[in-house]
């Protein structure tokens, strides 16, 4: 009888022994379980949820790289109910305008949960770009050291046309049939459509939903350079006017 509980014994002892070490080698497995808090992590990857969409947890839902993060859901940084993909906020109150988020689409949002349909949207202030004096100008305005825009473009082709009768090899493809209106051209222009004719009218403005900065840059330097052509036409004239009103002078005083 002893003996059978002896041999009992070992049997459990070896059963117990066998099923620990089932058991360490499981949790060594998939450590760290889903469940606990722990006061340290380190991994050289991490998937968290279903990356792959079909389902379940697999090991197509853990990075291939090293040093990378595969989250499925939405991430909250100082926030418990994310409203986009990640959402930081720095005091971990909801909605009081300190919030970044990027949306499901991508979209980008800084001062506001809800982006809407641009890419960026910024709420309660404005942006500073570099270093500019003035700091912050306040919201939906933009401060800036220097802006550069590709709709500014160079006017050369209103002088070559003017003093050489064509417009330069480079302006050719946009400008090659140029032409400047006369002053009086230019006055009847004027008093029909009521605008200038190198400036937007008011249809294209409505149809285009304004203009670019570099646009009317480009439209107001072009629009300079042929005022100026017209000052020294009128500078022209008055000279020879002035001259016919000298003749005039010494033939009167000739008179006497």
């Amino acid at each position: 009888m002893r003996k059978i509980i002896v041999f009992t014994g070992m049997i459990l002892f070896f059963g117990v022994s066998f099923s620990l070490a089932q058991e360490e080698i499981t949790i060594t497995s998939y450590y760290p379980s889903p469940h606990g808090v722990y006061d340290s992590l380190l991994t050289d990857k991490l998937g968290v949820g279903d990356n792959d969409g079909v389902g379940g947890l697999t090991s197509a839902d853990v990075p291939i790289n090293t040093g990378e993060v595969w989250i499925a859901g939405n991430v909250g940084i100082g926030d418990i109910e994310p409203d986009g993909k990640l959402e930081v906020n720095p005091d971990g109150l909801e909605d009081n305008g300190d919030e970044f988020v990027v949306d499901s689409s991508g979209r980008v949002g800084i001062g506001t949960t809800a982006p809407g349909t641009a890419r960026l949207t910024v709420a309660g202030g404005g942006v500073v770009v570099g270093s500019p004096t003035g700091g912050d100008k306040g919201t939906g305005t933009i401060n800036a050291g220097a802006v550069y825009d590709d709709d500014t473009l160079l006017t050369d082709y209103v002088f070559d046309k003017y003093f050489d009768g064509k417009v330069k090899e480079e302006d050719l493809e946009k400008h090659r049939n140029y032409e400047i209106k006369t002053l009086e051209e230019m006055a009847a222009f004027i008093e029909k459509e009521r605008h200038l004719p190198t400036m937007i009218n008011r249809k294209e403005w409505e149809k285009e939903g304004k203009a670019s900065l570099g646009k009317l840059v480009t439209q107001l330097w072009e629009t300079v350079e042929i005022q100026a052509l017209y000052i020294k036409e009128l500078k022209e004239i008055t000279m020879e006017q002035q001259k016919e009103i000298d003749k005039l002078k010494a033939y009167r005083n000739a008179d006497r």
